[in-house]
Order: structure tokens, then C-alpha cells, then sequence
């Protein structure tokens, strides 16, 4: 007891305990009882597994060597897929407003505008295939072949190309569109006459599948969100009228004799006389450059 009274005595007060140093903040942790992780050492919103990335964090940086190893990664895919490299001129083409743009195609000039993004395109692509697989899965699922998918048809002698799909039951030519908000967008276009070269591109798909001896009553669109939902899909149909795809057909030969014409003069260069359409998004076409002032081999200004 007498050591009991002494030690009380002098005002002893036992050690305060080690209070540890969260790892993540530096900070000291007060209560280690009231952690998810006492044993990690870590605030529980300094833990990793509820770590935010901050907007000017490296891991988010364009700078990342992985990030841009992969980035190139895919474009060198969508470089390389079959159909970003289509030369000859398809349906696809013929709904083309801008005579000049066709014109050049026509005549071969050489590709100058490759800083586009491939990524709407690549998005595109990766639908279509995803689409395409779905018909035949359809097909396999009814045990008979209602849908005949990605078959090349050729509406001319010198106008081919690969159309997306074929139904057999109701005899509708079907292409898919890829866009960012289909609903809204569509009537967009819609108002503003841009559906136009869709609808001459797929009749002229309508034709190629009735010169191979299907019996063709429409053709439709179906309008595809790279972002939102599937049921924001939109659907357009129109009848089959085999004239609209003719039309188009002349016209391509009209331009290609034009072309030829102007070409055989030997007056320089004549891209400047072809009549150029301005009403599009000239940042698409494959001859566009805005360092340019006149049109030439070596590029179009858009004007």
C-alpha cells in the first residue's frame, strides 16, 4: 500500500499510446478501433481501394507511354480493316453530294487527308461485325436462313460493294448507320435533307441484290447510338425504286466522262472547275486540306 500511496503520490500518469501515422495521408490516425483496415494503417478514405484519381494524376495524362502504346495499337487495327481501304467506287459513294470529291475518286488522286480520328469509324465497324453476328445467331435460332449477311453485290459493272444485310421474308434491304444520338439526330438530318444519300446509297444496294435475283419490295435504315441506349435506335424505310439507283449510276459515268475531258485538255490542273458541295462536313473527306488555297491533286479546300 505505502508504494501504492507514493507512486500516486508523485503524479505518475501512464504512457498516452502510439497513435500511428496513416500511410496514405501522412496524418496521425486518433482512433485505430474506428478502421475498416486497422491493420493496413490506413484513414478509411485513404485506403486504395477508395482511392479517386485526380484529373491532373499521370494516370490520366496523354502522355503515359502505355496509354499511347495502346492508343496505337488500334489505330494501326482500324488502319488496317477492309473497310478503310475500299478504292473502287461503291453504293456507299454514289449517295455522295460533292461532285469533286467523287470526281477525285474517280480519277484515283492519291489520299491526302489522314489525321482524321479512326475512332467513329472504328466504332462503326466493331457494330456492324457485332450486328452481322447477331443476324446469323438469328438465323441459327429459327433453323433456317431469314437473314443473308454481308454479301457482295454488284449494281454495275464498275459499282460494287458489300451490303449489310438482306431479308428474306419481307424482301427489305437493310443497312446499318452508327451515329451519337439516333433519335435526335435522325430528325435532325431528316429536316435538314441529309438522309438523301442514304436513301440513293441503299437503293443502289437494292439493286445490286435484285441483280442477283432477289426480289426486292424496300430498303431501310437502322440508326445504331455508339453511346446511349438500344431502344434510342431509330428505323426508316422507303420503297424499293430501282430509278433512284440508276440515276446515281449515270450521274457517276457523267462525272467520270467530265473528269476524263477536263484531264485530256492538258490546261494544269482542273480540280478548281469541278463543282464542289460545301453544305457537308468537308473534315471527313479523304482529299480535304485547309492549307490549301485552290484545288488541286495535292488536296481540296473545301470551297
Amino acid at each position: 500500500m505505502a508504494s501504492i500511496r507514493q507512486t500516486q503520490g508523485t503524479g505518475y500518469r501512464p504512457p498516452p499510446p502510439v497513435m500511428p501515422l496513416c500511410r496514405g495521408c501522412g496524418k496521425i490516425i486518433v482512433d485505430m478501433g474506428s478502421l475498416k483496415h486497422p491493420q493496413d494503417a490506413f484513414h478509411d478514405e485513404c485506403h486504395p481501394s477508395r482511392r479517386r484519381f485526380a484529373v491532373g494524376d499521370k494516370i490520366l495524362g496523354r502522355q503515359h507511354p502505355l496509354r499511347n502504346e495502346l492508343v496505337g495499337v488500334l489505330r494501326r487495327r482500324l488502319d488496317g480493316h477492309g473497310r478503310s481501304h475500299q478504292v473502287a467506287v461503291g453504293p456507299s459513294q454514289l449517295g455522295e453530294r460533292c461532285t469533286r470529291r467523287l470526281a477525285m475518286q474517280v480519277a484515283g488522286v492519291p489520299v491526302v487527308n489522314r489525321i482524321v480520328d479512326p475512332w467513329p469509324t472504328g466504332v462503326g465497324i466493331m457494330i456492324h461485325d457485332f450486328a452481322a453476328e447477331a443476324l446469323v445467331d438469328e438465323n441459327r435460332r429459327l433453323g433456317r436462313e431469314r437473314w443473308l449477311v454481308e454479301r457482295v453485290v454488284r449494281p454495275d459493272r464498275i459499282v460494287w460493294g458489300t451490303s449489310d444485310a438482306f431479308d428474306m421474308d419481307t424482301g427489305t434491304v437493310l443497312d446499318w448507320k452508327t451515329i451519337g444520338k439516333p433519335t435526335s439526330e435522325v430528325r435532325a438530318k431528316m429536316e435538314r435533307g441529309d438522309l438523301d444519300g442514304y436513301h440513293v446509297q441503299t437503293q443502289v444496294y437494292g439493286l445490286g441484290w435484285e441483280r442477283l435475283g432477289f426480289t426486292v419490295n424496300s430498303i431501310a435504315l437502322l440508326f445504331l447510338g455508339r453511346a446511349g441506349r438500344l431502344r434510342d435506335a431509330a428505323f426508316i424505310e422507303w420503297p424499293y425504286n430501282p430509278a433512284v439507283a440508276q440515276a446515281a449510276i449515270q450521274r457517276l459515268y457523267d462525272i467520270g466522262a467530265r473528269t476524263r475531258e477536263l484531264l485530256s485538255q492538258g490546261s494544269g490542273d482542273p480540280w478548281s472547275q469541278v463543282p464542289c458541295d460545301t453544305s457537308g462536313y468537308c473534315g471527313w473527306c479523304p482529299y480535304y486540306d485547309r492549307r490549301v488555297e485552290v484545288a488541286t491533286a495535292q488536296g481540296c479546300p473545301g470551297k
